[in-house]
């Protein structure tokens, strides 16, 4: 009898023992995904993935129908051409061809001032015998300062013609072909979208569209779970809190899975909730706790969203 009542008395003792601070935590998988989608619509032309397989950083997801796209492409690249085009025949003024007809042009102009020089300055000599009249010396004046004139204004045209387009055509030259490019640059991207890749490595959870099928713009067609976006997420009481921080380590298992996970404390949240769905039992239903995240330190497969761990604070 003493030693049955021995037995009991230790139980008791082990029982009040066990703090609820010490009881193990219970918490789940929690999964960051990420939908990938094309800036543009179209209609999709080819898929690399399919449920379940693992895609590696750099590798193409999709292709969506590019047709369309590289044409925009080459229609903003001839775009530049052409205003690249049209600024440098702004800098060089006119064709020469224009230039040599206003050189011819001042070629006779410059025959009739030497002619009406050569008439003007006989007139003036002749005058003093009384040979011409006065007002015939007028005349011929009057046609030397109009030759005179007219060379001076073919010389300015063909200085004009010498140089480049007015500044504001030039600017304005510039300012397009500034646009064009940008037009270029946005259809390179659009194009390049269209088929996007993976960031990183990660599990295909999900391929939302088939082959043939319209995608609009900004629809995910492909759902990943990178390797780095799996966490543990678990619930502690208030009287648990005080005991969690930041960086701390937590060791988790999994019925079924023979070794145990480690991570880090990452998140704790500063309001309390009641005991989610996921983890409700009948003793913490009416229980508040406060929602803990953790990263684990190396990868496992194993670490499947929804999949559910027994916690320890290390």
């Amino acid at each position: 009898m003493s030693k049955l009542l021995s037995v009991v008395t230790l139980l008791v003792v082990a029982l009040c023992g066990c703090s609820p601070a010490d009881k193990p935590l219970t918490g789940y998988v929690e999964g960051e995904y990420v939908y990938v989608g094309p800036t543009t619509c179209g209609v999709l032309e080819s898929i690399a993935v399919v449920d379940g397989s693992q895609t590696h950083a750099g590798d193409v997801l999709f292709h969506l129908d590019t047709a369309r796209l590289k044409a925009d492409l080459g229609a903003a690249e001839a775009g530049v051409r052409k205003a690249r085009a049209t600024l440098a025949d702004l800098e060089k003024g006119k064709r020469p061809e224009e230039v040599d007809v206003i050189k011819r042009k001042l070629d006779d102009a410059q025959a009739r001032l030497d002619n009406a020089k050569i008439e003007y300055e006989r007139a003036a000599k002749l005058i003093e015998t009384n040979t011409v009249s006065q007002s015939s010396v007028d005349a011929l004046k009057m046609q030397y300062l109009s030759a005179q004139a007219s060379v001076s204004q073919v010389k300015g045209e063909l200085a004009v013609a010498s140089l480049g387009g007015r500044e504001d055509l030039l600017r304005a030259a510039k300012d397009d072909i500034e646009i064009q490019e940008q037009r270029t640059s946005q259809a390179r991207e659009l194009l390049r979208e269209a088929c996007p890749r993976a960031v990183s490595d990660a599990y295909v959870e999900r391929v939302m569209y088939r082959v043939g099928e319209y995608v609009p713009a900004g629809a995910a067609v492909v759902m990943l779970l990178p390797r780095e976006n799996r966490k543990i997420r678990f619930f502690v009481s208030q009287e648990q809190l005080p005991r969690i921080r930041l960086g701390q380590t937590v060791t988790a298992s999994a019925d079924g899975v023979e070794k145990a996970f480690r991570a880090r404390v990452s998140y704790i949240s500063s309001e309390a909730e009641f005991t989610p769905p996921v983890i409700y039992s009948v003793e913490s239903r009416s229980k508040l706790v406060f929602m803990v995240e953790a990263r684990p330190e190396t990868f496992d497969e194993a670490l499947r969203p929804g999949l559910p761990l027994s916690l320890r604070l290390d």
